[in-house]
């Protein structure tokens, strides 16, 4: 968390309000994605409840009835693991995914989606949703961007629209890239408006993976030093505040953070994104954290909400747990405070507080104490 001195709400530019949350974009918000199940499994804080009957996904949350016949929703970050009796594909494609088998556990997800019926939409869509990131995890190049287009064109509920595979597909090979646009265009003029926002990102991001890779003479893109808005940048830590897993070390970007230098903090995760595709947790955290101090330094509120998504990224990749992730919570919970959403913003507090743990992370713990206090 990058602190500084008190300050006035963020800033919001005349072209609208957006609204940063867990569920869908308000088109998909009233979507409820429904399918029986006879004997499914839904697994939380390590404890598994057998003989469930799951309904399906709503804004961002995993509805199901107990055996007791009552219903449960609990939020997706916040799930282990599932398994559904009508598809026992899908379980050992988590295996295969667990063990490293990321090819063999594509086709388990692909087989998944082809044999869930029409009145199993969001079977399609988690395992569409788990599909997208086991290709993201593995290889770069059309197949992470044509999974994600698949997914997108389905409607899904807009929780599996938060994580694009931006790092894999601006790191398509110059041969592939347009291929990779083509298919993504098309996409774009057949999915709805949650789908087609998060297409757009993955386009913008080819296109600017190609400004970098083929800038314009004379633009000083090879230079090592900083950019312009880098250089009013203060030299001091400016109240950095780091999980334990990267408060040692010597990683040069978070050096480059703790000098200020958002914009080349950026650069380069994006670089070592581009070179490999490994250790995504630390490096979208890294890349959060060189966003939120450029917002802190705008107020703006665009900025904020760029952020806070690049945060919940961080989220989704850490769902099976991992160093990133209570701080991660608590970060997308100060956005919503600085956005001005102060109930989303305790829901998310909440959470993390049975995640973080004072002796392993004693500084954000502080820190989430801080933010209850607000």
């Amino acid at each position: 968390m990058i602190t500084t001195q008190p300050r006035s709400k963020p800033t919001r530019k005349a072209h609208g309000r957006r609204r940063l949350s867990w569920g869908p974009s308000a088109l998909c918000s009233a979507l409820l994605l429904l399918a029986p199940a006879a004997a499914d499994t839904v697994t939380l804080n390590g404890i598994d409840t057998p003989g469930v009957e799951i309904i399906g996904i709503r804004d961002g949350r995993l509805v199901y009835l107990t055996p007791a016949g009552a219903e449960v929703t609990t939020s997706l970050p916040q799930v282990q693991a599932i398994e559904i009796d009508a598809h026992p594909q899908y379980a050992m494609a988590v295996t295969l995914i667990e063990e490293g088998d990321h090819d063999t556990a594509a086709a388990a997800l692909r087989q998944v989606i082809r044999s869930a019926g029409r009145d199993a939409a969001w079977v399609r869509q988690y395992a569409g949703w788990r599909l997208v990131q086991s290709l993201d995890a593995q290889r770069t190049g059309v197949e992470p961007a044509r999974a994600f287009a698949e997914l997108a064109g389905t409607q899904p509920d807009g929780f599996f629209l938060q994580a694009p595979p931006v790092e894999s597909v601006s790191s398509v090979p110059d041969d592939a890239r347009d291929k990779t646009v083509a298919l993504l265009e098309r996409s774009l003029r057949r999915t709805n408006d949650a789908g087609r926002a998060a297409l757009q990102s993955l386009l913008d991001a080819l296109r600017q993976a190609e400004t970098t890779d083929n800038p314009p003479p004379g633009n000083g893109n090879d230079a090592a030093g900083p950019s312009a808005s880098d250089a009013a940048a203060p030299s001091e830590d400016a109240g950095l505040v780091l999980p334990a897993a990267l408060a040692t070390g010597n990683d040069p970007v978070v050096a480059l953070l703790r000098a200020g230098q958002f914009d080349e903090a950026i650069t380069q995760v994006d670089r070592q994104f581009r070179r490999n595709g490994g250790r995504a947790q630390q490096r979208r955290y890294l890349r959060a954290m060189a966003l939120l101090g450029k917002a802190e330094r705008s107020e703006d509120r665009d900025d904020y909400l760029d952020a806070g998504l690049e945060f919940m990224r961080v989220v989704l990749l850490s769902r099976n747990g991992g160093a990133f992730l209570a701080p991660a919570l608590v970060e997308v919970a100060y956005v919503h405070q600085r956005i001005d959403e102060p109930e989303l913003a305790r829901t998310l507090l909440d959470e993390a507080g049975l995640l973080l743990d004072e002796e392993e992370e004693p500084r954000y713990y502080r820190r989430y104490q801080e933010l209850l206090a607000e």
